[in-house]
């Protein structure tokens, strides 16, 4: 019976969301929809976060109260308004979307398919999994939890620990697993579609269109691709959070007070989903709020700042630093499997991010991706120098290239589409370019394999590595807890 009252509840808030009016403007539903889930995912941390910081136990119950007096607000603004948002549909967006679908479904399939088995690349899930059972079985978050080795990044597990509280009443311990699996499976689709609504924005014909569609779907088989089957699901969850970041900042048609919860929550999903993003992240939007508002709007600065960027910095430094410093300065320095590949994976997006570059200079724009891409080059050099000092390791230095990966697909696209633009007799260039690109990946995927799991290289001949590795650790990876082992997955 909670289960369902839960379930209720979301459904509640999901669909008060969706009706709440935001503009006078038809809205796209696609987009609509994939936002407000990502939204949501943050609103059920921060429902655990808040419940967790009062000692009390989270429970269902206490769940779906807060759930019914989020329901209750956003019904009154409904009524108040006295109508609600009016949306449209594109068949474009549906069809994109049911393709990262068919992708996920795909890997999930090969990786996760047949009989029921536990195959990633690390022993990270363990982890996840373990906090995400701690929750169900202890009601309190990973820093109340004695046997649990300070997972801090609670976006991930608080969404998988209430889903095992919704459903573990009704199905077997075995099943938790496969929901665990489902739930990463959504977190891929989410970062594919998320990014795809990035890069289609703008898009006024039909070859542009292609052009994000292609690159949406090379973004999502690289880095992201990789998070999964590594086990790094905080990974793949803080690039739907800079992807939806990178998105609704610049979506200022929508109401302010919406605007700001809005950018709260990204903010704060942001933050507990990887924190290593958030230097980089925060100070980007930052810098982008003050070159719009400073001059003309201070008041306006001040709320905005105040609201989305500190208020959730507030929370994350509080809950890390708190409970979990000593673990965060050990762990900085402590080595792991990871991925490791400096310049060869965004060698060919070089040439179109250099004039994404020139464009914004020439043009006198200060734009929020490419502050981003631009600091995380930054960050990136100033970690390695701490790697260079032995205070930071390869482990958290190379995971920095997964967001990387976000800023320089995008950047990418935003080239291709502005070179077309502007040099519309010369645009043969850019299709000459997606042309050999492709024939890179594909080339490089079917002709080459990686030797050993955890020692890619940097080469001039594989400039499409990930994809290779990609490909070789899903056709190889045995997995590391077949079914009649599955109590060693369980806490001890």
């Amino acid at each position: 019976m909670k289960s369902i009252f839960y379930i209720i509840s979301t459904l509640l808030v999901f669909t008060l969301t969706i009706l709440i009016k935001k503009n006078e403007e038809k809205l796209e539903i696609v987009k609509t929809v994939i936002l407000t889930i990502i939204a949501q995912l943050a609103l059920n941390s921060l429902e655990c976060y808040l419940i967790n910081l009062v000692s009390i136990p989270i429970t269902l119950l206490r769940l779906s109260i807060f759930n019914y007096i989020i329901s209750g607000v956003l019904l009154f603004f409904i009524i108040k308004e006295k109508s609600i948002q009016k949306y449209k549909i594109s068949k474009t967006n549906l069809i994109v979307a049911g393709i990262f679908l068919i992708i996920t479904f795909a890997v999930f399939y090969i990786q996760f398919g047949g009989e029921s088995k536990i195959k990633y690349l690390t022993g990270d899930p363990q982890t996840h999994y373990n906090a995400a059972k701690g929750l169900l079985h202890n009601s309190v978050l990973s820093n109340k939890m004695n046997y649990v080795s300070g997972d801090f990044m609670l976006l991930g597990y608080t969404n998988e620990g209430i889903w095992f509280k919704v459903f573990e009443p009704y199905i077997s311990k075995l099943s938790l697993i496969n929901i665990f699996e489902f739930a990463e499976g959504i977190y891929y689709a989410l970062a594919g579609i998320a990014f795809y609504i990035l890069a289609s924005e703008n898009c006024n014909n039909k070859r542009k269109i292609i052009i994000a569609i292609l690159f949406s779907i090379i973004y999502v088989i690289g880095y992201p691709l990789h998070a999964w089957i590594s086990g790094f699901h905080y990974l793949v969850i803080g690039m739907i959070y800079i992807t939806a970041i990178l998105y609704e900042i610049k979506q200022t048609n929508i109401k302010g007070y919406q605007y700001t919860i809005l950018m709260f929550l990204l903010n704060f999903g942001m933050i507990f989903s990887y924190c290593l993003f958030c230097p980089v992240i925060y100070s980007a939007e930052f810098i982008y709020y003050c070159n719009k508002y400073f001059k003309n709007e201070r008041k306006k600065l001040l709320k905005i700042v105040l609201f989305t960027i500190i208020l959730p910095g507030i929370f994350g430094t509080l809950y890390i630093l708190l409970y979990h410093f000593k673990g965060i300065t050990n762990a900085f320095a402590m080595e792991g499997y990871v991925y490791k590949n400096i310049w060869s994976n965004i060698f060919l997006f070089i040439p179109f991010i250099i004039y994404k570059i020139y464009y914004d200079i020439k043009n006198n724009e200060l734009n929020i991706e490419t502050l981003m891409f631009l600091f995380q080059l930054v960050f990136i050099t100033m970690l390695s120098v701490l790697l260079k000092l032995d205070k930071c390791s390869e482990y958290y230095f190379y995971k920095n290239w997964y967001a990387l990966w976000v800023f320089a697909c995008f950047m990418n696209i935003k080239g291709m589409i502005y070179y077309i633009d502007k040099n519309k007799k010369l645009s043969i260039i850019v299709y000459t370019y997606i042309i050999l690109y492709i024939i890179t990946v594909v080339h490089c995927s079917l002709t080459m394999m990686v030797p050993q799991r955890w020692q890619p290289k940097d080469s001039i001949y594989n400039l499409a590595e990930i994809f290779v590795h990609n490909k070789t650790m899903l056709q190889v990876t045995e997995p590391i807890v077949p079914k009649k082992e599955f109590e060693l997955w369980e806490e001890q």
